[in-house]
């Protein structure tokens, strides 16, 4: 959720005083975000694993001197958030459709149609295949590219793509659900007794978003 502050930082450091100060910036406010990840989200779990993250990162980076690798967190990230959507697709169990279960009690009558297999399966395809492509990218200016470029890149494919992303996912099931309901002659107050019906507690948006930045 605030994973671009700690992006700024380590590139003001870098900067200013060089590789050390931009790692030892970078990892202080990655745990200064941390009570206003778990604020938003209710949940530390990803941040945990963006702290690993970080950690190796840093290293990479003060080892090599090369502070572009402390970027490469975010490559590896994508490219496997990626690979295991489109890789759910080929044994037919769509990730989107599955984290979605974990957070609503969607009919299973609903379930069994194929607006809803259509529409999980696209959602899981379109966020693997954007997934890989910013990985290809990010990845890309991560070997070629100058910190600076890397940085735009960084902060152009971060909250911009993963807001359009969730835009599409909220808009496209509830636009085949639409149809659904019209099919069988029922009420459009039932599109949302079908996506939403029981919110199960306990659970968020960050459990099927994962830590962006």
């Amino acid at each position: 959720m605030f994973g671009f502050i700690p992006l700024i930082g380590f590139y003001i450091g870098q900067k200013t005083g060089g590789v050390v100060w931009a790692v030892a910036i970078g990892c202080a406010l990655t745990l200064a975000v941390f009570p206003f990840e778990r604020k938003i989200t209710g949940s530390m779990r990803w941040s945990w694993v963006g702290l690993v993250g970080v950690a190796v990162s840093a290293v990479l980076a003060l080892v090599t001197h090369d502070p572009k690798l402390f970027f490469l967190r975010a490559v590896i990230g994508d490219a496997v958030w990626g690979l295991a959507m489109l890789g759910s697709l080929v044994i037919g169990r769509p990730l989107i459709a599955v984290f979605a279960s974990w957070v609503v009690n969607i009919p299973q009558a609903y379930k069994d149609t194929p607006a809803y297999k259509r529409s999980f399966w696209l959602l899981t395809f379109v966020w693997g295949i954007v997934n890989v492509a910013r990985a290809a990218g990010r990845g890309y200016y991560v070997a070629e590219g100058t910190l600076d470029q890397v940085l735009v890149m960084q902060m152009l494919t971060g909250w911009p793509v993963f807001a359009a992303l969730v835009g599409f996912s909220v808009w496209y099931p509830r636009r085949l659900a639409h149809r659904y309901v019209a099919s069988i002659g029922g009420d459009v107050a039932m599109v949302d007794e079908i996506l939403l019906g029981a919110l199960e507690e306990g659970h968020n948006v960050e459990l099927i978003s994962g830590a962006e930045e």
